[in-house]
């Protein structure tokens, strides 16, 4: 079979040849119509110039049962020219089990149905999907991992074709294409055929994809985007928008391969004419015997945009990229397979990533404001490190850069990664069988000890023992600091870690609801001791408020700040003389509840303090908060509120007594009183202009150090942050300032946001 839907297109095909017969209106909207007319009954074939062109019923993930036309190569149903459906004499006896089942009581089933028509499978007697169906969710390959074999069949060119088109999509995806071994279930084996085809996505067992000598690299790049899952792109739901198809061009027996709107998902992202995926203008066309080249068959609703070519077969399109993101998001970077760090010791910060399917290690670097993945590591030997091992990091040899630590439960071993000379080496730095399973543990890092590195914190609740593990002379080292046995079981108690004191190294702070009470823990002579430093029982219980620490008032400290969204207050507290004390910092009752908002904090000014940023997914917004001392208002200020309000209650208490009096026989009374109240309005405006003169607030200000929020910007064109999108906050270009950096999976873009003037501005980092 010739894929002519997957063929390279001539030099002429960006100016495709209009059929010299007069084209139908509206053709692309009567294409139901048309397919009507020329679909036969089901399980009948159609024979045309030699083809053999079946109907069968299918069904799906996200729809009931639907009628396909395909056309028989080799025993199997290919449909769209080069999409396997599965072997003809399975998908026509799957059709009659389907028509006899759904016969009582189905809509729409039986001899009557047409291409396009749906089961309700609401109704008695609808079936349910079975064995052949359209992949979708549940045929995507688990952690982007494809295994494949390569059959002896294949030609030289087809081998060459399969390592080029292997070697593009793990560079431009996070999917992992590895040989087959004894333990995978599924697998993709790559043989020799007439042409080139495949199924979509996970099939179980072995799944061929059919790789001919002419396939070329970029067709076997196309035939692997349908294994991993994609269909063609004109396959789309919407594509009558973007494309119309000139019937009367298509080959007579080909028809069906632009009929079929069998999609099993949902459209990702928006119509991508330079998709791999999309067919060529001139694709199952007939050929034009004045020329020798084939008439067209698709032409673009919309310009296409600059460098784009439909039909292209160079490589996976941005589009492509993303919608595999988007199937495959578990593989793609994220908040829990990505580390920031400064790795190599250096001012900025950089990002490490793990990817599950390649099980390799890349680290993120900033240079000249790009963002730059380099392959520091492969820890296939150590299995899936995602299979919820714990990992932690810090700089636990004290060498003054980020190192990363991680627990494997399976053998109690712990092993610690720092990247020399561009490569993560891994090192065994303990293991801690004698304590049992330790994963379900809470653990924390810190400098503890005050010594410059990072240690290992952990309570054990069996015994509410407290251990330490600090990394000395290339072992870690495990040290019984303290037990809580007198405080209960702590464990579900909020902890909070930071240099509270200023005395610099790390003390861990907790809140018992129980009682209100606040207690810091500092390790001094080997000994993690606790004192009682406070009680918040006229706040009621804060542990179900967001609490952030940072250095919010710019000193040596660690502060906590705290948000109760039942009046909009925001509350610092700061350890003074042994003390939590609280002080009322601000109150955000004008922006709603700003709970469920995304926060960052660092120092995103530069001046040395920690801030707050949050964005509204509402209207898009983003907010800079600061703490900042603000200068009391004017004393005349408190004073022109209460003769203001004074000023409100005689006015009411006036229009209470004139609604009393009789308008025919108390009019001199009434006129009076509308004096009055004239008079009175006229001071309140004369004292609110000196209000305004004054600068007073709505609300009493006393001064001090105040939460101060700012607007700096704006990412509607961005689309929401709510969208599951991963940010982080580190200072990524080294200037002495937090940014925050997203990527984004429909793109893969990765955005760099900076506040600078008083302003986000976003920058283009990468695109990986």
């Amino acid at each position: 079979m010739t894929d002519t839907g997957n063929q390279p297109e001539d030099a002429s095909a960006n100016q495709p040849e209009r059929a010299s017969e007069t084209q139908p209106e509206n053709a692309s909207t009567n294409q139901l119509e048309n397919s009507r007319e020329r679909s036969p009954e089901h399980g009948a074939e159609e024979q045309a110039g030699g083809t053999v062109v079946r109907t069968a019923l299918i069904t799906g993930e996200t729809f009931g049962i639907r009628a396909v036309q395909y056309t028989v190569v080799d025993g199997q149903g290919i449909v769209e020219g080069d999409i396997i459906l599965g072997r003809d004499e399975d998908l026509q006896r799957r059709t009659a089990e389907l028509r006899e089942a759904a016969a009582e009581g189905a809509v729409g089933v039986g001899d009557g149905i047409l291409p396009g028509s749906t089961v309700d499978l609401t109704k008695r007697g609808a079936v349910q999907p079975a064995e052949i169906v359209v992949p979708s969710q549940g045929k995507r390959w688990p952690g982007g991992v494809v295994p494949f074999l390569l059959d002896d069949s294949l030609t030289p060119a087809a081998r060459t074709a399969i390592q080029q088109a292997i070697d593009h999509w793990h560079d431009r995806t996070r999917l992992a294409l590895r040989p087959r071994t004894d333990t995978d279930a599924a697998w993709v084996n790559f043989r020799d055929a007439a042409g080139c085809a495949s199924s979509i996505g996970r099939q179980g067992g072995g799944q061929d994809v059919k790789i001919g000598a002419g396939c070329g690299t970029g067709g076997t790049i196309h035939e692997v985007g349908h294994a991993v899952g994609l269909w063609h792109e004109q396959s789309r739901e919407d594509r009558d928008l973007f494309i119309s198809v000139i019937w009367q061009n298509i080959e007579s027996d080909q028809t069906h391969n632009f009929e079929q709107h069998i999609s099993d998902g949902d459209d990702v992202g928006p119509y991508d004419y330079g998709s791999i995926m999309h067919y060529g203008p001139r694709a199952f066309g007939i050929v034009n015997p004045a020329t020798g080249l084939r008439k067209t068959t698709i032409v673009a609703e919309q310009n296409l945009p600059p460098g784009v070519s439909m039909g292209q077969r160079d490589g996976l399109s941005v589009g492509d990229r993303g919608a595999v993101a988007t199937m495959y998001a578990g593989v793609y970077p994220a908040t829990r397979n990505v580390w920031p760090g400064r790795f190599q010791g250096q001012a900025s910060t950089d990002l490490l990533y793990y990817s599950p399917a390649r099980r390799h290690w890349f680290l993120g670097r900033t240079t000249a404001g790009t963002l730059d993945f380099i392959d520091v590591g492969d820890t296939s030997g150590f299995g899936d490190s995602m299979d919820g091992r714990p990992f932690w990091t810090g700089d636990f040899t004290g060498g003054g850069r980020t190192e990363i630590m991680f627990h494997y439960p399976g053998d109690q071993n712990w092993w610690l990664g720092t990247i020399t000379n561009g490569q993560l080496n891994w090192s065994l730095v303990g293991n801690t069988a004698g304590f049992g399973d330790v994963t379900r543990n809470p653990f924390w890092t810190g400098d503890f000890l005050g010594n410059g590195r990072t240690h290992l914190l952990f309570h054990y609740p069996g015994d509410q023992n407290w251990w330490s593990g600090s990394v000395a002379g290339g072992q870690l080292n495990w040290s019984l600091v303290g037990n809580t046995a007198g405080f209960g079981d702590v464990t579900h108690n909020p902890f909070w870690t930071g240099d509270f004191t200023g005395g610099g190294r790390t003390e861990i702070m907790f809140h018992y609801p129980g009682d209100q009470n606040w207690w810091l823990g500092t390790i001094t002579n080997g000994q993690l001791n606790w004192s009682l430093v406070g009680n918040t029982a006229g706040f009621g219980d804060v542990t179900h408020n967001p609490f952030w620490t940072g250095r919010f008032t710019g000193d040596s400290r660690t502060n906590l700040l705290f948000h109760y969204p039942g009046d909009q207050n925001w509350w610092l507290g700061t350890m003074t003389n042994g003390r939590l004390t609280w002080a009322f910092v601000g109150n955000t009752a004008g922006f709603g509840d700003v709970t469920g908002n995304p926060f960052w904090t660092g120092d995103f000014t530069g001046d040395g303090r920690t801030d707050l940023v949050f964005h509204h997914p509402g209207d898009r917004n983003w907010w800079l908060g600061t703490l900042q001392q603000v200068p009391g208002e004017n004393a005349r200020c408190q004073a022109l509120r209460s003769e203001i309000a004074g000023h409100h209650a005689t006015i009411r208490a006036l229009q209470q007594a004139r609604n009393a009096l009789d308008p025919r026989l108390d009019r001199e009374e009434i006129k009076e009183i509308n004096r009055q109240i004239t008079g009175l309005r006229q001071t309140i405006t004369t004292k609110q202009s000196e209000m305004a003169t004054l600068a007073c607030p709505a609300t009493p200000n006393p001064g001090g150090v105040q939460l101060v929020w700012s607007l700096v910007g704006n990412t509607a064109g961005f689309g929401s942050f709510a969208d599951g999108r991963p940010v982080w906050a580190g200072d990524f270009t080294g200037d002495g300032r937090a940014d925050l950096l997203f990527h984004y999976r429909g793109d893969l873009n990765w955005w760099r946001g900076s506040v600078t003037g008083g302003t986000i501005n976003w920058t283009l980092a990468a695109n990986w």
